[in-house]
């Protein structure tokens, strides 16, 4: 942790998630449909690894790497919509997890 980390975010606890890892069908939905869950393990923070579509030039691998991002100002497809994306980033605020971040996602 950095020595100037706000004190209030010092003992938070963080769930990071891969959108294409969790769920059946890795999109903003499954995560949506797990959040009590998510919430009920005392989680404070929600991290999402890149939502951005993933590059294709010299990709690694079949799926490629998420932080290769084509488009920063798109979701992937693959995980769903934009709206998909605000609903997730709404019922999160609402389960008052991400409150510190409240507004600086969208």
């Amino acid at each position: 942790m950095a020595i100037n980390t706000s004190a209030s975010l010092r003992n938070k606890i963080m769930y990071s998630i891969y959108v294409r890892n969790h769920g059946i069908n890795g999109t903003f939905k499954d995560i949506e449909e797990d959040l009590e869950r998510i919430k009920s393990l005392g989680t404070d923070i929600i991290w999402l690894m890149p939502i951005h579509p993933i590059g294709v030039k010299n990709k690694k691998g079949q799926l490629g790497c998420p932080y290769a991002i084509k488009n920063y100002r798109e979701v992937n497809p693959e995980y769903g919509t934009l709206e998909d994306f605000k609903s997730l980033i709404s019922r999160i605020h609402s389960l008052e997890i991400l409150d510190e971040y409240r507004g600086g996602w969208i």
